[in-house]
C-alpha cells in the first residue's frame, strides 16, 4: 500500500514466521500501560513518542539509522540480564541491523535519511490504521505480528523487501 513496501501479509492471520513472531510480545509488554494485552491507538503511540525521545541520542529532533538501529537493539534486542551461558550477540548486532534499513525506508517520507517526529508519528499512525484488521481501535498480538511480519519481514522466497521483480 502507499507508504508500506513489500505485498501485504498472506491472508487473514498473515501466516507466515518472521520479525513479528519474536518482537510482537516484546512491543505490546513495552507499550501496554493498562495490561489488557491489547494496544490502543494512543498507547501505540505514547510507545512511538518514548522511543523517539530515548533514541534520539544527539537531541535534534529526529532519528538517523545509527540511532534507529542501536534503538531497536536496546528494545527488542535480548535483555542485558539475560542469563549467563545465554545467546549473547556481539555488540551492535541484533534486531536493528534488520529492522533499521527498512524502518527508514518506510519512515523517511522527504528522503532525507533520517525519520524526523513528524515522519514518525505519521508512519505509526499508518501503522497503526493499516495493522487494526478488527477496527476496534485495538491491536492484539495477533494483529501485531501479522503487521510487524507485513512491515519488515520479507516475502516468502525473496530477498529483503523491495528487491526482485515484481510478481
Amino acid at each position: 500500500g502507499p507508504g508500506g513496501f513489500g505485498p501485504p501479509g498472506g491472508g487473514p492471520g498473515g501466516g507466515g514466521f518472521g520479525p513479528g513472531n519474536f518482537h510482537a510480545p516484546q512491543v505490546l509488554a513495552a507499550a501496554d500501560a493498562d495490561n489488557d494485552e491489547k494496544l490502543s491507538r494512543k498507547e501505540f503511540l505514547d510507545l512511538s513518542t518514548k522511543w523517539l525521545r530515548e533514541w534520539d541520542k544527539d537531541k535534534n529532533g529526529s532519528l538517523n539509522e545509527e540511532e534507529l538501529k542501536n534503538g531497536l537493539n536496546d528494545a527488542l534486542g535480548p535483555p542485558p540480564n539475560a542469563a549467563p551461558g545465554g545467546f549473547k550477540p556481539p555488540a551492535g548486532f541484533g534486531p536493528g541491523m534488520f529492522l533499521g534499513p527498512p524502518f527508514l525506508t518506510a519512515a523517511d517520507t522527504n528522503k532525507d535519511k533520517k525519520v524526523s517526529k513528524d515522519e514518525w508519528a505519521a508512519q505509526f499512525s499508518t501503522w497503526f490504521k493499516q495493522w487494526d484488521k478488527g477496527n476496534d481501535e485495538r491491536l492484539d498480538n495477533a494483529e501485531l505480528t501479522a503487521g510487524l511480519n507485513a512491515a519488515f519481514g520479507p516475502p516468502p522466497g525473496q530477498g529483503p523487501p523491495g528487491f526482485g521483480p515484481p510478481r
